[in-house]
C-alpha cells in the first residue's frame, strides 16, 4: 500500500513538472509571436525584449534565437549573431536556413573587416566557414538558389574564381529569375557573373552570360546597362549604344526615377561620341554630324539629372564630351565650306 502511494506521488509530481515545462513552451511561443509582431511593426526594441525573454522561458526556442540573431545581424552584432545562429544549429541542424543565416553573418564580418582595412587569416577564415555554411545550406536544400549565390561571393573574395563561376551558374539553373529586392531589381546573379567574366578579359562569355539573362529578364535595367560596358570596353560602340539605349527605355516604359539610368546617359553619350570620331576620321561626315547630334542630346540629358557632388567628376566629363564634339563640328563646317 505504501509502495502504491509512493509511485502515485512520483508520478503525480512527474505530470506537474511537465505540464510545468508545456507551459513554459507555450509561453515562449507566444513570446515569440508577439517579438514577431513588434518587429513587423517596426519596435526593434520591444521585439528583442521579446525574443530574450521567449529564450529564458525555453533556450530551445530555435525561432526565438534565430529572429535574435537576424536583428543582431542588421545592427552588426557579428559574435552575437553567430552564436545564436550556431545554438539554432545545433538544435535543427536540418535548417537549410540556419546554415544560409550563418554564412551570411560570416561573410558580413569578413568585409567589414576588410572595409576596416583588417587584412590577414582572420578575414580570409571568414571567407572560408562562409563557403562552407552556404555550402551545408544546399546540401540540405539545393535549389536554394540565394545560398548558391552567396557561397559564390565567398569563393570569389577568396580568390577561387572556378568555385565561384560553379556556384553562379548554380544559382543561376535552380532561379533564372532571381532579383535584387526593389522597384528596379536586377537579376543579380547573371549580372555578377558576366562581371566577373568581363573583368578577367573573358569577354565571349560575359557576352553569353548577358544575352541569356536578358532573355530570362526581359528590360532588365542594369543587365542591359552591364552588357553595353562590355561592348563599350571591346570597342563595340554601335552594339554598346543599343543596350546603353534599351536600359533607358526600359526605365521609360516602367517609370523608373531617372537615377536608375544615369549610367546608361552617360554610356551612351560616350559610344556616340566615339562613333562621331570614327566617321570623322573616315571622313563620313553625314555619319559623324549624327553620331555628334546623339552624343550632345545624352550628355545634355545626363547633365539635367545627374546632381549631387559626388557626380560632379562625370558632369564635367560629358560637358567636356561636348565641348570637343563642338570643335570637331566646325572643323567639318569649315571643310564643306573649302570644297
Amino acid at each position: 500500500m505504501k509502495k502504491s502511494f509512493g509511485i502515485g506521488l512520483v508520478l503525480g509530481c512527474l505530470g506537474f513538472v511537465m505540464m510545468a515545462c508545456n507551459y513554459a513552451e507555450i509561453e515562449s511561443t507566444n513570446l515569440t509571436a508577439q517579438g514577431m509582431r513588434s518587429y513587423n511593426a517596426g519596435s526593434t526594441t520591444q521585439a528583442v525584449a521579446a525574443f530574450q525573454s521567449a529564450i529564458m522561458k525555453n533556450p530551445n526556442n530555435d525561432q526565438a534565437l534565430y529572429r535574435l540573431a537576424q536583428i543582431e545581424l542588421s545592427r552588426k552584432d557579428y559574435s552575437e549573431a553567430k552564436n545564436h545562429i550556431e545554438t539554432c544549429i545545433s538544435l535543427r541542424p536540418d535548417v537549410a536556413q540556419y546554415w544560409y543565416m550563418l554564412g551570411k553573418a560570416q561573410y558580413e564580418e569578413a568585409l567589414e573587416l576588410f572595409v576596416d582595412g583588417l587584412q590577414g587569416s582572420q578575414r580570409d577564415k571568414l571567407f572560408e566557414q562562409c563557403a562552407k555554411s552556404f555550402g551545408q545550406a544546399v546540401e540540405l536544400d539545393p535549389a536554394y538558389a540565394e545560398a548558391h549565390l552567396r557561397r559564390a561571393r565567398c569563393y570569389l573574395a577568396s580568390g577561387d574564381f572556378e568555385k565561384a563561376v560553379l556556384s553562379f551558374e548554380a544559382s543561376i539553373r535552380q532561379n533564372p529569375r532571381l532579383r535584387t529586392s526593389g522597384p528596379n531589381g536586377t537579376a543579380v546573379a547573371f549580372k555578377e557573373l558576366g562581371i566577373l567574366y568581363a573583368n578577367y578579359g573573358f569577354y565571349d562569355k560575359a557576352i553569353m552570360v548577358f544575352t541569356s539573362g536578358i532573355i530570362e529578364n526581359p528590360g532588365d535595367v542594369e543587365l542591359e546597362t552591364e552588357f553595353a560596358n562590355v561592348y563599350q570596353d571591346m570597342g563595340k560602340y554601335t552594339e554598346a549604344s543599343v543596350h546603353f539605349e534599351a536600359a533607358y527605355n526600359a526605365n521609360e516604359e516602367r517609370k523608373g526615377k531617372a537615377e536608375f539610368v544615369l549610367p546608361a546617359m552617360f554610356g551612351a553619350g560616350v559610344a556616340h561620341y566615339q562613333l562621331a570620331k570614327q566617321a570623322y576620321k573616315e571622313k563620313q561626315q553625314r555619319v559623324s554630324n549624327d553620331e555628334y547630334a546623339k552624343a550632345v542630346s545624352w550628355f545634355k540629358k545626363f547633365n539635367q539629372w545627374a546632381t549631387g557632388a559626388e557626380l560632379k567628376a562625370q558632369r564635367e566629363a560629358a560637358t567636356a564630351y561636348v565641348n570637343e564634339l563642338d570643335k570637331m563640328l566646325k572643323n567639318i563646317d569649315l571643310t564643306d565650306e573649302e570644297e
